[in-house]
């Protein structure tokens, strides 16, 4: 089978969508905030979280079943609006059979870091838009929590003079009563006279005062503060802003990953001495992927796609070439026929390993979701590897991605299971007689989305 028909299909779906994003004219917007980003990362984003590192922003558990795979992951949003990413992952080098037999076999075990330039405060890296009524709503909440902060602010401005006015009363009171008590006391004409033109000032000082405190004696607030205040509007928009009811959206990042991955397994040589045959071998591989993102999101059915185009760096073997057998081992307890004996099965690989390989491998993904709430989806993923001393391999794999959603948010995803098919160098470049990799396969996925702290 010729892969190249797959890779003009896959370039032609993804220009087509292209397109089809770029038609979108987007109502929207200023930068998101943080709470509001988180909660799309809660919803729309679960839907995308199918245990493949390469398709999900978020927090999730993962088991595939075909694979005997657990993947665990975490990820933290940065107050500059990136996302850093950490997950860990496990599985059994030698596949299905392993669940079958004692083969004591060590599990591959997996570490790889993630850098998701998102960016969610810069408009030019998302548009979005509302239902119209529930924004006009939204806008009309926040028209009447800015003039009641108006009102407010311009009440605490008063409050704070009409403060400063009672105290130059309280201070204009002392300084006649001091007078008065002199002017008890002095006998020298001049001087009495000089105080009652002193007491008869500040009188009348005393007397505008008293009038500009009757005229302007507005009730002070329950918040005395100005920065009170504003912090408490901040918070109100922060909570409601979040509430509207979002028609789509449109995302577009680029992610960086970083993997090392520690393979445990066994080599079988049968040309060498019996005691020499069965080899305990492991590889530390590395892994360097760049991506581009694009998620367009929406209330209507048939309409919501996500896809991604990347490369890979990576250092690795060929084990996935190489022959898999089964090996069993038998200890004797006496000489004579029929005695007691015990039999240990174990996997091992046959064949010219080698490690330390550089390859290049060029993939994609595409998601097209169907039906109410985006319920289904098809995927579609292929990828080429060229690696050294090998000819070029093609893999495609397609899934049937079933989002189970939440009554209560019907765009936020419970469980995600993905039944998957698999197939391996479709060009048939690396033919052996039984490979753990390089033979189709199908598959399900299982993985539980869990929310990012919202607060």
């Amino acid at each position: 089978m010729k892969p190249y028909p797959f890779f003009l299909l896959f370039v032609a779906i993804t220009f087509c969508n292209i397109c089809i994003g770029q038609s979108y004219k987007s109502v929207s917007t200023e930068s998101l905030d943080e709470k509001t980003f988180k909660k799309i990362l809660n919803e729309q984003f679960s839907s995308l979280i199918t245990g493949k590192s390469e398709t999900g922003v978020g927090n999730f558990i993962s088991l595939d079943l075909e694979k005997t795979e657990a993947n665990i992951e975490g990820n933290l949003i940065t107050k500059q609006g990136q996302i850093l990413g950490l997950k860990a992952s496990g599985n059994m080098s030698d596949g299905v059979l392993s669940k079958f037999n004692n083969s004591g076999s060590e599990p591959k075990v997996s570490l790889e870091g993630q850098f998701h330039i998102m960016n969610f405060k810069n408009p030019k890296n998302h548009s979005l838009t509302y239902f119209d009524e529930s924004y006009q709503d939204f806008k009309k909440k926040v028209d009447s929590v800015q003039n009641k902060f108006r009102v407010d602010s311009i009440s605490i401005k008063y409050g704070q003079w009409l403060t400063n006015l009672k105290l130059k009363s309280e201070k204009i009171k002392n300084v006649i009563q001091t007078l008065n008590k002199r002017l008890t006391v002095d006998k020298n004409s001049a001087v009495i006279d000089s105080l009652k033109y002193a007491i008869a000032l500040n009188e009348s000082d005393l007397k505008i005062n008293d009038s500009l405190i009757k005229t302007y004696n507005i009730k002070n607030p329950n918040v005395s503060l100005l920065e009170d205040l504003r912090n408490s509007k901040s918070k109100w928009l922060k909570k409601t802003k979040p509430e509207i009811e979002l028609y789509s959206f449109n995302f577009h990042w680029v992610s960086i990953y970083y993997k090392v991955s520690i393979n445990n397994f066994k080599l079988f040589d049968p040309t060498v001495l019996f005691q020499n045959q069965v080899l305990d071998s492991h590889f530390i591989g590395q892994e360097l992927k760049v991506q581009f993102n694009k998620y367009n999101w929406t209330k209507e059915d048939f309409k919501t796609f996500f896809y991604i185009i990347g490369i890979s760096f990576s250092l690795t073997d060929n084990l996935s070439d190489l022959t898999m057998k089964e090996i069993t081992e038998t200890t004797n307890y006496g000489t004579n026929p029929g005695d007691r004996s015990i039999s240990d099965k174990y996997n091992a690989f046959l064949g010219n390993y080698q490690k330390n390989l550089k390859q290049i491998k060029f993939y994609g993904d595409y998601y097209r979701f169907l039906f109410k709430n985006n319920i289904i989806a098809l995927h579609f993923y292929p990828e080429l590897q060229l690696r050294d001393n090998t000819k070029p391999i093609t893999n495609i794999g397609v899934g049937f991605l079933f989002a189970f959603k939440d009554k209560e948010k019907d765009a936020k995803s419970i469980v995600n299971a993905e039944l998957y098919y698999d197939f391996f160098d479709v060009t048939k470049n690396t033919m052996t007689d039984s490979k753990l990799y390089n033979k189709d396969n199908i598959g399900l996925r299982l993985t539980l989305p869990i929310n990012f702290i919202n607060k």
